[in-house]
């Protein structure tokens, strides 16, 4: 997956009657193109079978009815007997000369003017999509576009089909300040983005009036551009630009799924949080569907997108490392609580740089800034510095070995199975009788419950302790 952070665009324009030439258009901009590493090999089937970016058809529970079950792998493929009708979502790179993502499904009525698949990019079934719940931009102008390619066949698994699909985009309001991309989460109220309406017969949720795309072998470029209302909607994103290929923009609208019909969160911010697929009212006999996804785009004109710190971050580290930078950026400062600057970095066009600190305590709170064009980002989301020991247990609070058992039952579950060598023993101190110890009949080492994080990790540090020897906290 390709992240290009705010930009330069590259559009300059020249303002033949006023003369000048205006500066030239910035903005951020994240692209999923399937290329990466990290989408592994394609066309492997069950041996990879993590979803690209949208999960299977199947499991999203508001239209699984629609389509035929099951949803596995190697699902919905085609000339075998008898025909399998199932759904799936692979990495493929068997159209089109490059990856993609391949969706396969089949309507379990081609007749039923209800059906629609919700293809969501969230975790379900165990499953969580390697580019999962993408950062957009809300804001005017702002846009998503995507190349897509279809074809269809009828119940017999061999006849293709002319039948349409009609495509719309489904947007969760999240308002988290993330870079475009970075997976943004899963709460927030969702909208319909590019429809007419929605509702259809005995199911309220259908959309009606997404993009028609026909069958084709060619990809077709898809574009949604997030666009003001009129009257009183003037201000408020209620209506979206749609395309195909370039061509001319019709007037779709935002209505709300579980939100209000307008595009609207704290940082402009949401996620790509599914694609909408519906049956095309006049096509009644197309059952088995192909859908290709590829070069999924995320644009934000005009904007410089924030960064992002790598989490967690401990009182005890001595570096923080800032990713998410752009290309062109020429600054990135490191900020504790909302002002004190720990340090400034010309980033020279890497991807993610880190800085050296120190005095980090418990509870401190870093954001950092990027400068591009002379512009500065908003702050990126917090990052709170934790403490790098989060439980530290002296054994003083029981007033026996019951009592501890009670307070650590998982201990308590597996105290039966331990050697004498091997379990936690309460006593006490000749020197100190009111405090409790952890007595070891022989010199060795045992836990002293002291866990610490370490690298995101955590574990418990032990030591020797005698049968003389006290155990308390650091």
């Amino acid at each position: 997956m390709k992240h290009r952070r705010t930009r330069g665009i590259g559009v300059v324009l020249l303002a033949v009657v006023l003369g000048v030439f205006p500066a030239a258009v910035f903005g951020a901009q994240a692209v999923i193109d399937f290329e990466g590493d990290e989408f592994g090999v394609p066309d492997q089937g069950c041996a990879n079978a993590v979803p690209p970016l949208f999960n299977r058809p199947g499991y999203s529970g508001q239209t699984s009815t629609y389509v035929v079950a099951p949803a596995a792998c190697e699902q919905g493929v085609v000339g075998l007997v008898p025909p399998s009708f199932g759904n799936d979502s692979i990495l493929t790179a068997l159209f089109g000369g490059s990856r993609n993502n391949e969706l396969r499904f089949s309507w379990a009525d081609p007749a039923n003017d209800q059906s629609w698949v919700r293809l969501i990019t969230e975790t379900s079934n165990g499953f969580t999509p390697v580019a999962s719940n993408p950062t957009v931009h809300l804001g005017a102008g702002s846009k998503i576009s995507m190349k897509v390619a279809t074809y269809g066949l009828q119940a017999d698994d061999s006849t293709e089909t002319s039948g349409a699909l009609e495509f719309a985009l489904i947007l969760r309001e999240t308002g988290r300040n993330l870079p475009l991309g970075k997976d943004g989460g899963t709460e927030g109220t969702l909208e319909f983005v590019g429809v007419d309406s929605k509702g259809v017969n005995n199911d309220p949720g259908t959309p009606v009036g997404g993009v028609s795309i026909v069958p084709s072998w060619d990809w077709q470029t898809i574009e949604w551009v997030f666009a003001e209302g009129e009257g009183e909607d003037a201000g408020k994103i209620t209506k979206v630009l749609v395309s195909v290929n370039g061509g001319a923009q019709v007037t779709k609208s935002v209505v709300g799924f579980t939100g209000d019909g307008e595009l609207l969160a704290e940082y402009a911010r949401g996620t790509l949080a599914g694609l909408a697929i519906r049956k095309d009212a006049a096509d009644t006999v197309s059952k088995k569907w192909f859908v290709s996804v590829d070069d999924v785009t995320i644009e934000a004109p005009g904007i410089t997108d924030p960064v992002a710190i790598r989490a967690p971050v401990l009182d005890t580290d001595t570096q923080v490392e800032v990713y998410s930078i752009a290309e062109t950026a020429t600054e990135v400062r490191l900020i504790r609580g909302g002002s004190e600057v720990l340090g400034t970095v010309d980033p020279a066009g890497a991807e993610s740089v880190f800085f050296t600190v120190s005095d980090l305590a418990p509870g401190q709170v870093l954001t950092a800034v990027q400068v591009v064009d002379g512009v500065d980002s908003s702050a990126s989301a917090e990052v709170v510095v934790m403490s790098a020991v989060f439980l530290a247990e002296n054994f003083e609070g029981y007033a026996d070995q019951a009592a501890f058992n009670a307070a650590w039952p998982v201990y308590a579950r597996v105290e039966a199975a331990l050697s004498e060598a091997e379990r936690i023993l309460l006593s006490r101190s000749r020197r100190r009788a009111a405090r409790n110890r952890r007595m070891s009949p022989v010199r060795r080492a045992v836990p002293k419950l002291i866990v610490a994080r370490s690298g995101g990790l955590s574990r418990v540090r032990s030591r020797p302790v005698g049968t003389r020897e006290r155990m308390r906290s650091r």
